[in-house]
């Protein structure tokens, strides 16, 4: 690795306190046979305007190999990433456009055909012919999904460009803005069952309603009623990805009581957030948090806010921070604004709050006190379908239906003590 802080520029011209410049190289050479020697560098830039502003900003590619799982890991049941519906379903309050209840008939009749050879004969009986079409699924899944290691894989790469300005805005108070844009390409990831069926069912894909294609054999049903049994998904290098946001951060100190009052204020904007699982299929932009099976930026937030307030006075110093995540709005309200996912599923405004309390003493130990979770909040009550016919669902914590990506946003362990 080669890195070098070069002063482009003298200290003290106008317009020009300071001109660095930061530039890394690296080359990786892989004992994988299909991995290739690579290059990795960087160029970064650091331009003092004046004594009260700053630009920053560069570019950065790097690579990353797969892992040991990645390649190897055996056939594997996986809790969560069921998919959004049954696409066999010809009952959908919403549907994607290439499953059995697509509003066109060509398609619907196309995926009605794949569905039932997928079935069997005694399957799609019971599941089509032998029950009122109300009983079939208003939203449904894919089934449990299965993973399995796939030992062809490449590297995955990620370009990152940014940029931004620190301004000292008033002797107390900073203000700094950073934009961000990543492009992850080839990138490792499990293919969503939800594009699994969708190779399968749709007639661009799969013209010829074959039970057999690559994507079909991946989806398994079950014999004896035709419910969705599970979906065998590997990791490929087909996956695609680009980010883009702006951070905002505020600072704040002032003389207070005798101490300092400070303030530190986070808030992260997601300007664009593109999925696109396989180059054949088209790329889903700013979806709602149900389109991430590529594993990223799954939440789909528009934006959050991190705010701390400190106080510290002498040896004593105590701090209250807030974690506020917005409303988020289920994939269904863009097409149904009536249906039980989105008026069951949506996720309210979430205030969070924790408070630490320290005590410095004999100038080299620091007693330290705190409370996560203040209000003791629980997390939301999603995911009931009251109108399910026959058996209604009743709506479960957030975390648990959309398991630990979430786990972050909503607390699932209460208000809990430390010291």
């Amino acid at each position: 690795v080669v890195t070098a802080a070069v002063p482009a520029a003298a200290e003290g011209r106008t317009g020009v306190e300071h001109f660095n410049l930061e530039l890394g190289a690296r080359i990786s050479d892989w004992s994988m046979e299909q991995m290739p020697n690579l290059s990795t560098y960087k160029a970064l830039m650091d331009w003092a305007i004046s004594p009260r502003y700053r630009i920053r900003g560069g570019f950065n590619r790097a690579f990353r190999a797969p892992n040991l799982g990645e390649l190897f890991i055996a056939r594997t049941q996986i809790f969560g990433g069921i998919g959004t519906r049954d696409h066999c379903s010809q009952n959908l309050a919403a549907d994607l456009g290439f499953g059995a209840s697509s509003a066109d008939p060509a398609q619907r009749a196309h995926a009605l055909q794949i569905c039932r050879q997928l079935m069997g004969p005694t399957g799609a009986f019971e599941y089509y012919d032998n029950r009122p079409l109300a009983q079939q699924a208003t939203v449904g899944n894919t089934g449990v999904s299965n993973s399995f290691g796939n030992r062809n894989l490449r590297e995955e790469r990620a370009d990152t460009y940014t940029l931004g300005m620190v301004m000292d805005v008033h002797d107390n108070v900073t203000l700094t803005v950073d934009w961000y844009e990543i492009e992850i390409q080839d990138m490792i990831a499990l293919e969503g069952p939800d594009a699994i069926y969708q190779r399968c069912l749709s007639l661009e894909f799969n013209p010829t309603a074959d039970p057999n294609t690559q994507a079909c054999q991946l989806v398994n049903r079950d014999p004896a009623n035709g419910s969705p049994s599970n979906v065998d998904r590997t990791f490929t290098n087909q996956g695609r990805a680009v980010m883009s946001g702006v951070d905002v951060q505020v600072d704040w100190t002032r003389d207070l009581w005798g101490g300092q009052f400070g303030l530190n204020s986070v808030a992260n904007f997601n300007l664009k957030s593109i999925t696109q699982e396989r180059p054949d299929l088209p790329e889903v932009e700013n979806a709602g948090f149900n389109s991430c099976s590529l594993q990223i930026q799954c939440q789909r937030y528009d934006y959050r806010v991190f705010s701390t307030f400190s106080y510290l006075r002498n040896a004593w110093n105590v701090s209250l921070r807030h974690q506020y995540w917005p409303e988020l709005v289920h994939d269904t309200c863009r097409i149904n604004a009536t249906s039980d996912a989105c008026l069951y599923s949506s996720y309210p405004d979430q205030h969070m709050f924790s408070a630490t309390f320290g005590y410095t003493f004999a100038e080299r130990y620091q007693l330290s006190v705190g409370i996560e979770n203040l209000l003791d909040e629980d997390p939301p009550c999603v995911g009931a379908e009251p109108n399910r016919s026959p058996y209604p669902y009743t709506c479960e914590h957030a975390s648990q239906v959309l398991g630990d990506q979430y786990n972050s946003t909503f607390d699932v362990l209460g208000r809990r003590y430390f010291i």
